[in-house]
């Protein structure tokens, strides 16, 4: 069982469940838009080793809101405002997502008071960096111009179902080049399909045909791109397909092909 208080600190305002079992202390950090209850399922099983700390980041939960301040440097000093409260000795964290990405910088700035770190789907850099190419990003951009609003329950469910995302389908649309062309020079039918891309591939691989990308080849492709795309000729003459894929036939001169996948 875990009773929440409230830690106040500065302009902070955290909500803080902990459990009354004794053991090292184990932090847990969840996802943007979530709050501590979704570690609730593991407490039983984590319970019996460990003291469990779960914590509501600003914003989410019961802790309050800090102005516009939601950056993972305002989060972070929440995880850290927490350490120094709860550590008596060195803290395990337990991140998920976003949480992830805190443990890591928490770990950074107190490397004395972090025993360990468990990272659950943290994002990577490349999904960071193209970030606005994913349906996460329509998504997160809705949820913010519903932030504090105080519509019913039932109608903000209604406005969070009504968010559009976008699908697979759309961000990979067909396209077809049907003009032979030389590296360095892509028509702007393929300079769109670079730019729709997610991520952008630096390397791309081509095929005369798209029968290759059937089957398991077709489901974990991300877009098929002319050769002729990239910049440097050597590519044109050889590039290495991502593991999984068939192997594509390379020429210089290629009818470039793509379907939506």
């Amino acid at each position: 069982m875990l009773v929440e208080r409230i830690i106040t600190k500065e302009n902070r305002t955290l909500n803080l469940a902990s459990s009354e079992s004794a053991g090292p202390p184990l932090l847990l950090l969840h996802g943007v838009i979530r709050r501590w209850q979704d570690w609730v399922p593991l407490v039983p099983a984590l319970s019996c080793r460990w003291q469990i700390h779960a914590l509501d980041f600003h914003g989410h939960g019961r802790s309050g809101q800090i102005g516009d301040h939601y950056l993972l440097r305002d989060y972070l000093q929440d995880a850290l405002t927490v350490i120094h409260e709860i550590a008596t000795e060195p803290v395990v964290l337990f991140g998920h997502s976003l949480g992830a990405l805190v443990a890591l910088g928490a770990a950074a700035f107190l490397p004395r008071k972090v025993r360990a770190i468990v990272l659950e789907d943290p994002p990577s850099a490349r999904t960071l960096a193209n970030l606005k190419q994913t349906p996460y990003h329509a998504q997160f951009v809705a949820m913010r111009e519903l932030a504090g609003a105080t519509m019913s329950v039932g109608e903000l469910t209604r406005r969070l179902v009504e968010i559009p995302i976008p699908t697979r389908k759309a961000r990979f649309a067909s396209v077809i080049c049907a003009t032979p062309h030389r590296c360095g020079s892509p028509p702007a039918a393929c300079s769109c399909l670079i730019r729709a891309c997610s991520p952008p591939l630096s390397k791309a691989v081509c095929s005369k045909t798209s029968a290759w990308m059937s089957g398991r080849a077709r489901q974990r492709a991300r877009c098929c791109c002319c050769a002729a795309m990239t910049r440097s000729a050597a590519c044109c003459r050889k590039a290495t397909p991502r593991r999984g894929f068939a192997k594509p036939t390379i020429s210089r001169k290629s009818t470039c092909r793509t379907s939506a996948i």
